[in-house]
């Protein structure tokens, strides 16, 4: 996530000192930690599996915001660190364009070299 993050301030650095400084940088769009760009307005974990410092919960979201209200299920991948749980990666569905949250932030990062 960290390298996403110093690669979006560096290419809009970059553009800022480019001969078109009024063109848009690569910076996170869309609601990057779920599988429908736009978000969702509404969730409801349906099950969690926790075997010792880790865990896979199964989330179903939906978004209601067009018709029909579309529907999904991604899967968070949690671990435990120094006490506390930490996502680890989401593995999307199907109707993203992604496969998980990783491959997601190591495109982005070569996107912008």
């Amino acid at each position: 996530m960290q390298n996403a993050i110093n690669a979006s301030k560096a290419d809009i650095e970059k553009v800022k000192k480019s001969d078109h400084p009024d063109e848009k940088p690569l910076i996170f769009e869309g609601a990057i930690f779920s599988s429908l760009y736009e978000g969702y307005t509404a969730y409801k974990i349906q099950s969690m599996d926790i075997h010792n410092a880790s865990a896979q919960v199964l989330v179903r979201f939906e978004y209601n915001m067009t018709s029909p209200t579309v529907s999904w299920t991604d899967t968070i991948h949690l671990v435990e660190r120094d006490g506390s749980w930490k996502i680890d990666n989401i593995t999307f569905d199907s109707i993203g364009n992604s496969k998980d949250l990783k491959t997601r932030m190591k495109e982005f990062v070569q996107s912008t070299r």
